[in-house]
């Protein structure tokens, strides 16, 4: 598995560099902190496997992935989704394991486009006994104290 993860990383690397180039070019925010609402144009629906030309299929099921290739992996693959504006907001304390899961589950998904600001992907409902993460949900936590 060391080998294609190393082809593929390097290729989440390329995707994340280009995107970086692309809106620098372009004179968006990659980091959508002063945001000039004039520059925010949202574009269509489109799924992340379309959006990066990675299939599903090429990213490996969390089974098959040492604790230290989820680490990189799903490191790498935050990093690339945050250089194109989409945030996941995952809970402080969420394994490794199950951002990597979540991000394959949503990888077919289609999400809106946004060449500035940040797109945000929640997953705490803000009500403790709903929440599917509730072990490890900051939010949730907060709410009960």
């Amino acid at each position: 598995m060391s080998d294609y993860l190393d082809y593929l990383i390097e290729d989440i690397e390329k995707l994340e560099l280009e995107a970086q180039q692309f809106f620098a070019a372009k004179g968006y925010l990659s980091n959508g902190l002063a945001l000039n609402k004039q520059k925010f144009v949202a574009g269509g629906m489109i799924r992340f496997e379309d959006l990066f030309h990675i299939s599903i299929e090429a990213l490996p099921e969390p089974h098959k992935l040492s604790e230290a290739e989820l680490d990189i992996l799903s490191y790498k693959l935050e990093k690339l989704l945050q250089a194109y504006h989409f945030y996941f907001d995952f809970p402080l304390l969420l394994p490794k394991i199950e951002r990597y899961r979540i991000i394959r589950q949503h990888w077919r998904k289609e999400v809106k486009l946004a060449l500035a600001g940040e797109m945000h992907l929640d997953f705490c409902h803000s009500s403790p006994h709903q929440c599917p993460y509730e072990r490890y949900c900051n939010i949730c936590k907060d709410l009960e104290d």
